[in-house]
């Protein structure tokens, strides 16, 4: 772990792997460079890749965890006067750190936010809504082999038990958000509306908390911050 001053700038993560979300998980530790995830919070807030505003973020963060612990622990009791404010600052942090990690570990590219019922991605993929209800998940994104993927971040200010073998509520969430989406390749039929369904199944992480789908039927669950 690399040590600014008596700041910790790397941080330790938890993370859980399974080939089906009935499977059981393969625990594994992930060392996240701050600074990796203040750019991906400046893409997803500003959408610019800008090494000032990633060390603002970075620093915020670093203000915001303990500075003697290598896990992803709150300062003190947490940011904010009470917990409705603790949780809207898991919930954006735990969205960094899922898309940092998509970004860092699992070589996705070109994530973009899923915005209403039906939307056209790449100039090849279609993404629309299944149900009549409930959320969307965050993004789209590509894999390295050039395949879409479904992602959703998730933040939870309420510590948990990764050691367990149930996926944890953050996570069963996340796989009923990933189940609304339906996502058709036009380029496979492109004289129909329809194109070719793709099935996928999952990745993810946990206060920071991230989950996300992909062809090769696989999860990540990786896991942070709690109060």
């Amino acid at each position: 772990t690399r040590v600014s001053g008596d700041v910790l700038t790397v941080r330790l993560v938890n993370l859980r792997r399974s080939p089906g979300r009935s499977s059981p998980a393969v625990p594994s530790i992930v060392a996240m460079d701050l600074l990796r995830v203040g750019l991906s919070a400046a893409r997803e807030t500003l959408m610019v890749e800008s090494i000032p505003i990633a060390i603002g973020w970075k620093r915020l963060m670093e203000d915001l965890l303990a500075p003697d612990v290598a896990g992803l622990v709150w300062r003190g009791r947490g940011p904010g006067n009470g917990r409705e404010l603790k949780r809207a600052y898991s919930g954006i942090l735990g969205r960094f750190f899922a898309r940092a990690y998509l970004e860092s570990f699992e070589q996705i590219t070109e994530l973009q936010p899923i915005d209403g019922k039906l939307m056209t991605y790449a100039n090849r993929f279609q993404v629309r809504r299944r149900t009549s209800s409930g959320d969307m998940p965050d993004w789209i994104g590509l894999s390295a082999n050039g395949d879409p993927i479904i992602a959703e971040g998730k933040g939870s200010y309420s510590g948990g038990n990764w050691k367990k073998a149930q996926w944890p509520k953050p996570i069963r969430n996340a796989l009923e958000q990933i189940d609304r989406v339906e996502i058709r390749d036009l380029a496979a039929n492109a004289n129909t509306s329809t194109g070719k369904k793709i099935d996928f199944q999952g990745v993810g992480g946990r206060i920071p908390l991230g989950r996300s789908r992909r062809s090769k039927k696989s999860h990540h669950h990786c896991g942070g911050p709690s109060g």
